[in-house]
């Protein structure tokens, strides 16, 4: 003030007021100029009024859900309602925000948390029998009893040798024993019949000489209540010695899976 007083002092009315008004001009051009906001994406609307500066095609969000009016508007949603569907999740985070039965997925496991069963475990999704354990893991997913199995060995079997025959097989001797074996059990499986034999056999002690030893054995599939004739072949140059050879028969059955 003390400057314009000064630069004021010895000039005529008339003069005085021309140059107030010209300094009024020039200050509020310069204030004008430093406080204009500039406007980012070039919409027309500058960067503190504009709810999306940097998008040209978006300036105002009515309702807050982050999601201009502009695409609400195109997209068919309430650009005055955060959750159009009413379904309790906004529109910016719901998958389907026009469907109120398909909102977010939490999981990511494509399957929206009003249709996953387990909408916090992203490897399950479905329950069919409802007994709290996802089909994915359940090994009895229609059977709401078990979901898991355990497993056990198939004990309701019986068999009996039927003969045994001289036989050779490329310039081999060796004898072929026939059995029939009967799986009495509710479950099928492969059973193994293995012959085991000695090559020396110790009458006195009742075994078979050390190092002595032969075996092999034959795989056969039985199904519930089947029987089946199982034939197993074994080859040595000692069985022509009859009275150094013996045998004797071993079946191992199956172990299958049961609901736990």
């Amino acid at each position: 003030m003390i400057i314009l007083s000064n630069i004021l002092t010895g000039v005529n009315v008339a003069a005085k007021k021309f140059l107030i008004i010209l300094l009024i001009v020039i200050v509020s051009s310069f204030y004008a100029g430093c406080l204009k906001a500039p406007d980012t994406d070039g919409d027309g609307h500058s960067d503190p009024v504009d709810a999306f500066p940097k998008d040209p095609g978006e300036w105002k969000d009515s309702d807050g859900d982050g999601i201009g009016d502009n695409t609400e508007k195109s997209e068919g949603t309430d650009p005055f309602n955060s959750d159009s569907d009413g379904d309790g999740y906004m529109d910016s985070i719901d998958l389907d925000p026009l469907d109120a039965n398909v909102s977010i997925d939490s999981d990511g496991d494509s399957y929206p948390d009003s249709a996953d069963a387990f909408p916090e475990d992203p490897e399950e999704w479905a329950d069919t029998d409802g007994d709290g354990y996802g089909d994915n893991l359940d090994m009895y997913p229609e059977d709401p009893k078990y979901h898991t199995s355990v497993i056990r060995t198939l004990t309701d079997f019986t068999y009996e040798e039927l003969q045994s025959r001289t036989i050779f097989e490329n310039d081999q001797q060796g004898t072929e024993y026939s059995l029939s074996l009967t799986n009495n059990d509710h479950d099928g499986g492969n059973f193994t019949i293995t012959v085991n034999s000695c090559k020396a056999y110790n009458w006195t002690k009742t075994e078979c000489e050390p190092g002595t030893s032969i075996s092999n054995s034959t795989v056969a599939y039985l199904g519930p209540g089947e029987t089946g004739i199982v034939k197993v072949k074994l080859f040595s140059k000692f069985m022509v010695q009859r009275k150094t050879f013996m045998y004797e028969f071993n079946v191992t059955p199956p172990e299958v899976e049961q609901p736990g």
